[in-house]
């Protein structure tokens, strides 16, 4: 079995030089104000496959639809049920 002797630096290294990138153009350069309210990312757990809310069976597709589609009833704080669009 060959032996891994550079694994682990090359690793380190690497990210490294991705962690700096990423806080290097991750913010407004310097002396300008950051600009809001344009645009809006969320992180999702996978690519939706389908925007139909009865035909989305994975996790991905139902995070988004319940975004899109609001349902006829909600949850409260309390856990009960109350009326969203009915």
């Amino acid at each position: 079995m060959p032996k891994r002797s550079g694994f682990w630096p090359k690793t380190l290294v690497f990210s490294g030089i991705w962690l700096f990138a990423l806080a290097f153009w991750a913010g407004p350069a310097p002396g300008q104000p950051a600009e809001t309210g344009d645009v809006l990312i969320e992180a999702s757990i996978g690519e939706a496959s389908n925007f139909i809310p009865p035909l989305a069976s994975d996790t991905a597709s139902t995070a988004v639809t319940a975004q899109i589609y609001p349902g006829l009833v909600k949850y409260d704080r309390d856990l009960k049920v109350v009326p969203d669009l009915a």
